[in-house]
């Protein structure tokens, strides 16, 4: 119930907020990542607004009811180069929209016919950049105020328990889809016919959001795997039966990766599931016990998943040289949009409406190129070589962070190598396809990440000030 404050002078009351702390506001984040893969992945402009509302809103009640002074936090001061590369990415979007002849020999925008398109500002699509402003205001948000709320190791725990529940469920839900009239939600399939694409209409993306739910598994599971060998009966136990858990959830979410049919998608999961199991063993006491028991194990599975489910993949990696002539040809292309205007870029969200004047054959006409398939030429070509590569160093700062967390070891291991495993499998991906450009996946790309630099720095706040 709210409380209330008398003015005896003034004869009024003064309404005060309930105090929305860090257990409420992690709940109100996961809320928005455990759900926002059911409307299509979240890649639609009016959920991105919706989205950015949500986040903005609890950050503001958040604040305003005092939530932000209590308990345990991470400071801007304690991510000082991060926010530092946010705010200067959030002021050249901003700058997209001067006025284009502050730039002097800015490269005209021309079409096929070669007639020269009137483009007032920087950026040749201001409501596209403006939503990619948005999108950007939203992530830098929402990942703040997840190391907020993941400082908290027992709540951080939970958090990725939660994690590992919800893309278990959206696999199965994937496999069932595919068996049972293949759809999406309560429509018919419009592509990736025969491939497990579960709520997202991409099957790539869709295979990059399963990896990092593989990777969290991977981790809790060999966490309880390694058990010490001096406790027995009950404890002993119900630690194995965890272990087991996830292994089983392990197993369908790999079940589901191959159904995808997505090739990166193979890739990428295999090689987190690496990087997650080798920082794993390094920082676990019984690391030789994992990699002679777990590994082979792991193996063995996978190769049977393989056997069963992976007809359809295996015929897509027959056709691989096919496909990377298409890609060749298509960076080609936005190499040539990107020597044209190296600097400005074209505008924030505007390859959509650019690569359309350089597209044509052998890059096939008959289909719409709404995406680069790489999300690093996307980004140079719609804000240029320099402001293009900030997202890139902001990623590889917080990186190092984590890379350096893992490596000290400490209690709270987990959760870096879990951020950092995440990290490289979402930047490895990102070279060739464009998952990280569909909100439901960036938001479970942060959140994993956030989690791993809150235990980086939660370990000396904890010190200081006690539970979050």
């Amino acid at each position: 119930m709210a409380a209330y404050e008398y003015d005896g002078r003034r004869r009024r009351g003064i309404v005060r907020l309930p105090v929305i702390g860090n257990e409420f506001l992690a709940r109100y984040l996961m809320f928005l990542v455990v759900l926002s893969p059911i409307p299509f992945g979240s890649n639609r402009p009016f959920i991105w607004t919706v989205s950015g509302l949500f986040v903005a809103f609890g950050a503001l009640v958040y604040v305003i009811s005092g939530g932000s002074r209590r308990g345990v936090h991470a400071s801007i001061r304690s991510m000082p180069t991060e926010v530092g590369l946010f705010v200067l990415l959030i002021a050249y979007l901003g700058f997209q929209f001067a006025p284009s002849h502050l730039v002097p020999d800015l490269a005209p925008l021309v079409n096929a016919d070669g007639i020269v398109l009137a483009a007032p500002h920087i950026t040749v699509a201001p409501g596209a950049t403006l939503l990619m402003l948005i999108r950007m205001l939203t992530y830098g948000l929402f990942f703040f105020l997840m190391v907020q709320v993941a400082i908290n190791p027992e709540r951080r725990q939970r958090m990725l328990e939660l994690v590992v529940l919800a893309i278990v469920l959206y696999a199965a839900y994937a496999i069932a889809a595919l068996h049972f009239g293949d759809r999406i939600l309560l429509f018919r399939k419009w592509a990736y016919l025969g491939s497990a694409t579960g709520t997202f209409v991409n099957r790539n993306s869709f295979a990059t959001f399963l990896a990092f739910g593989a990777i969290v598994s991977c981790v809790l599971m060999l966490e309880y795997f390694a058990a010490d060998r001096h406790e027995h009966g009950p404890r002993r136990i119900r630690r194995y039966a965890r272990a087991a858990a996830y292994a089983i959830a392990l197993l369908i979410i790999l079940a589901t990766v191959v159904s995808t049919r997505s090739r990166m998608g193979l890739v990428v999961t295999a090689v987190g599931l690496c990087v997650a199991a080798l920082l794993a063993m390094m920082r676990s006491r019984n690391g030789l016990r994992i990699m002679l028991i777990a590994v082979p194990v792991m193996l063995v599975a996978v190769f049977g998943i393989l056997a069963l489910y992976g007809e359809g993949l295996l015929e897509r990696f027959q056709i691989l040289e096919q496909s990377a002539d298409i890609r060749t040809n298509l960076y080609s292309q936005i190499l040539e949009l990107i020597a044209d205007r190296p600097l400005t870029g074209y505008g924030g969200g505007a390859f959509q409406l650019v690569y359309p004047l350089v597209h044509r054959p052998p890059v096939g006409v008959d289909v719409v190129w709404d995406k680069a398939h790489s999300t690093y030429l996307a980004l140079w070509l719609e804000l240029g070589l320099v402001a293009g590569t900030i997202p890139m160093l902001l990623l590889a700062v917080i990186g190092l962070r984590l890379a350096i967390g893992v490596i000290a070891g400490g209690a709270h291991w987990r959760a870096p190598t879990i951020g950092l495993a995440v990290l490289l499998a979402g930047a490895l991906h990102s070279t060739v396809d464009f998952s990280l450009e569909i909100q439901a996946v960036t938001f479970m790309y942060l959140t994993l990440i956030a989690m791993g630099l809150a235990a980086v720095l939660g370990d000396r706040a904890l010190v200081r000030k006690g539970e979050g």
